[in-house]
């Protein structure tokens, strides 16, 4: 995908799904803006293996390429090879997973890149076993206690949730459902408990969806997922639906480990992140970037979301599902983590969800450059708050982490020194 200085925009300011109002600016040190902006062709810099992998060729009747249902044919038997090994090679497992991972394996796939399966086939069931009922046993300790025994700090987190979840993805039947709605609030309210840095935070609610959806739509029969992928829960056994609330609260937290300091008090992870995407914009576009501050748009007002529930809000389940196996793929860094040392050779931290995220807002942004220049303060923002996105399919999500990955490759490891400061 080439280069494109092309715009975009995005997701409403906190009050939709924040903790309140977002938290006052950081100044923080540029290390991007002293990097000259890409070329517009990027005739000189072959595109990453991966930039591309995600995409569908342009001649689906190439012979190199050969038919689609061979390559999905090849696809698949790939992913039986790797996951069906006595140890699974996660190296091999994440390369096949950042171009999406099939619907048949991305329960297992998923588990295996967040750490919670263990690669050692002989070790799965044990461990399956042991942490399903270490968090069969909190349910009773945690939350089926009377309200008299919760702390006012308890009860106020228990509140939130339950006002909480019910607007959670309030489109889908499936997340509308009693039983389902229980098991949200039983997997959030633990969490917090075990989590007192944090506590429970508006967006969390946001996160484990992806993995229930598609925990649950693996663990039935596929008689009972429609067409929309919705599944009939009243016909899903008790069993299985505890397996489900289980093994989301575990991938869960695995994946919040990852941007912890997101939900801490003051947020600083995600004002890192809204900062490493201003100085991104303003050296790859700096058009957007001057207009935006002109009309006195901070990134703040719409980025905070973004970063606060990567992008659930913006974007369709389906889509959101396959962008998790990208990321996933991606491993977990902090986002200020180099990717490589000075020197080229792979650092501590290699890759990082969290750091591609970034890029992939600002390829979302940036897809409707021009379109935000001619749009005054008020434009702006009901634009921001509105994307055109919920109705987007694959090709324009692979479009979108492509691009992201070849930012990222291009602007992530750069060893400049210049340095500047300025406000979010």
């Amino acid at each position: 995908v080439p280069v494109t200085a092309a715009a975009a925009a995005a997701a409403a300011a906190a009050g939709d799904g924040a903790k309140g109002d977002p938290p006052a600016p950081l100044r923080q040190q540029s290390s991007v803006s002293s990097l000259p902006p890409p070329s517009r062709s990027n005739s000189a810099l072959p595109p990453p293996s991966r930039c591309n992998s995600a995409l569908p060729p342009d001649g689906a009747s190439q012979p190199q390429y050969g038919s689609l249902l061979d390559k999905e044919a090849a696809r698949i038997a790939k992913f039986e090879r790797i996951l069906s090994a006595e140890i699974v090679d996660l190296a091999a497992l994440r390369d096949a997973s950042w171009s999406g991972i099939p619907a048949q394996f991305r329960m297992t796939a998923w588990q295996q890149l967040l750490g919670y399966l263990p690669v050692n086939r002989e070790w799965r069931a044990s461990t399956l076993l042991r942490k399903r009922r270490e968090y069969a046993e909190a349910v009773p300790q945690f939350f089926d206690v009377d309200d008299s025994e919760r702390s006012e700090y308890q009860r106020a987190i228990f509140h939130q949730i339950l006002l909480d979840v019910p607007r959670t993805c309030s489109a889908s039947a499936l997340f509308q459902h009693k039983t389902v709605q229980r098991s949200l609030e039983r997997i959030l309210y633990i969490w917090a408990l075990r989590h007192p840095a944090s506590g429970y935070v508006q967006g969390i609610n946001d996160l484990v969806l992806p993995f229930f959806l598609a925990f649950l739509t693996s663990s039935v029969a596929p008689e009972l997922v429609n067409a929309a992928g919705e599944v009939d829960i009243d016909a899903v056994p008790a069993e299985v639906l505890a397996c489900v609330e289980a093994d989301s609260f575990w991938c869960l937290s695995k994946l919040l480990n990852v941007v912890q300091d997101h939900y801490t008090f003051a947020q600083p992870g995600i004002q890192r992140m809204v900062f490493r995407l201003k100085e991104i914009v303003q050296r790859i576009d700096r058009p957007l970037h001057a207009h935006l501050a002109l009309q006195g748009i901070q990134f703040i007002q719409f980025a905070f979301r973004w970063m606060n529930c990567l992008l659930m809000r913006e974007l369709g389940l389906p889509m959101i599902t396959r962008m998790w196996d990208t990321y996933l793929a991606e491993g977990a860094a902090d986002i200020d983590a180099p990717l490589t040392t000075p020197t080229g050779a792979p650092g501590v931290s290699t890759d990082s969800f969290a750091v591609l995220h970034v890029y992939v807002c600002a390829a979302l942004l940036l897809k409707w450059s021009e379109k935000l220049q001619h749009m005054q303060f008020q434009e702006l923002v009901m634009f921001l708050q509105h994307l055109p996105t919920s109705e987007w399919q694959v090709k324009e999500l692979e479009e979108l982490l492509s691009q992201a990955y070849l930012w990222k490759e291009l602007y992530h490891n750069s060893q400049a020194h210049l340095q500047s400061q300025y406000e979010v």
